[in-house]
């Protein structure tokens, strides 16, 4: 039987909700996300689509790519877009 445990999640911060809120990443190809984020540096776009923010040369499975990812995601907590919920 599977366990369903409590954990404090990452949220945006109420005034940059619906900045960071975006469509599901495998629903846009990498130029439609491109085009989508435009002007929304808080886009979860950023995260999710990493390559976006790369050469178009970058392949998009490349560890290149994965490490922006965690660039961006350490921003977006730094700038305090988002937070780690306090309580499970």
């Amino acid at each position: 039987m599977s366990q369903i445990k409590p954990f404090k999640a990452l949220r945006p911060q109420p005034q940059f909700a619906k900045q960071v809120a975006c469509r599901p990443y495998d629903v846009l190809n990498s130029a439609e996300a491109k085009i989508e984020v435009q002007g929304n540096a808080y886009s979860f776009l950023n995260i999710t689509k990493s390559e976006i923010s790369l050469p178009d040369s970058v392949n998009s499975h490349s560890q290149e790519v994965y490490d922006k990812a965690k660039e961006n995601l350490t921003a977006f907590i730094q700038r305090d877009t988002l937070f780690r919920e306090t309580k499970e």
